[in-house]
């Protein structure tokens, strides 16, 4: 299979997506913060067969682009994230296709069952961001001072060095979240990504309620797949999230948030070969 990337250009968006497994089944699948879709490539040996996975760059990630002039003036919108990503030429057509997330990907995924219910057969979410928004991410984006504060930063990483450790000293943040940012802080351009994907994906915040109304509705089966010792994203957010229908099913692994591990393939796979059956 080649992994050469295939672009889909609408206005001054520039999506990047990359064929990832060979079946019969349209899916579209999208990847975490600071990974692409070669990442995804890791769980082709369990989607092939079954599904025509394509893995889809996010803004600010590899080779996308996001229009210049909109660049922290203008975010995306839910709607928005929808109409960009189902008009790929090779989902547009499609009846039914499935979703598959990990982390950030997850809110997107999420995004597109809120608006396109219709046309979601199945849904695999691993240790999915958009269930749960943390007040850090929120302070930062949504205020001013926050914003201001992030900027700062971006140019003098020192200020935000002596704040996150401050805030590990304090109890606000546990260790492992504290190594998480600080790591993608480590040098201007991973700041500058922060910066951008915030700021660009601030207001892509599926609306939950609705969406588990959606999933009962047209019973679309979602998997929420966690990580057990997760402190990023904790299975206690998917369990929040579970109880709203039926139709949602939990699978906790005895891993951290990185979802490329032997333990997740068997899982997802046990998944998959079922929902097959």
């Amino acid at each position: 299979m080649s992994l050469a990337y295939q672009f889909y250009h609408t206005g001054e968006f520039k999506i990047p997506y990359l064929p990832i497994s060979v079946g019969e089944q349209p899916m579209l699948a999208f990847h975490g913060y600071a990974q692409s879709a070669n990442e995804l490539q890791y769980f082709q040996p369990v989607l092939n067969g079954m599904y025509e996975a394509i893995g889809v760059n996010h803004f600010f990630h590899e080779h996308a682009v996001y229009p210049s002039e909109r660049k922290h003036q203008q975010p995306l919108s839910v709607k928005e994230i929808g109409e960009l990503y189902m008009n790929i030429p090779e989902i547009k057509n499609a009846d039914k296709i499935s979703l598959l997330g990990y982390s950030m990907g997850g809110k997107t995924a999420l995004a597109l069952v809120e608006l396109y219910p219709e046309k979601i057969d199945k849904v695999y979410l691993m240790a999915p961001d958009g269930l749960y928004m943390n007040p850090w991410y929120k302070f930062i984006v949504f205020t001013a001072f926050g914003r201001k504060l992030m900027k700062t930063t971006l140019h003098r990483p020192k200020v935000y060095f002596n704040l996150s450790k401050l805030a590990y000293k304090l109890g606000f943040v546990s260790e492992k979240l504290y190594n998480y940012f600080n790591g993608n802080m480590k040098n201007q351009a991973a700041r500058f990504q922060v910066y951008d994907t915030w700021l660009a994906y601030r207001n892509v915040i599926p609306d939950l309620n609705k969406i588990a109304k959606n999933i009962n509705r047209h019973q679309i089966e979602t998997h929420l797949i966690f990580g057990e010792f997760d402190s990023i994203i904790t299975p206690k957010i998917g369990e929040r999230f579970q109880i709203k229908s039926d139709f949602i099913h939990l699978h906790k692994v005895p891993c951290g948030h990185m979802m490329n591990n032997e333990k997740v393939k068997k899982v997802l796979s046990k998944l998959i070969n079922s929902s097959s059956n």
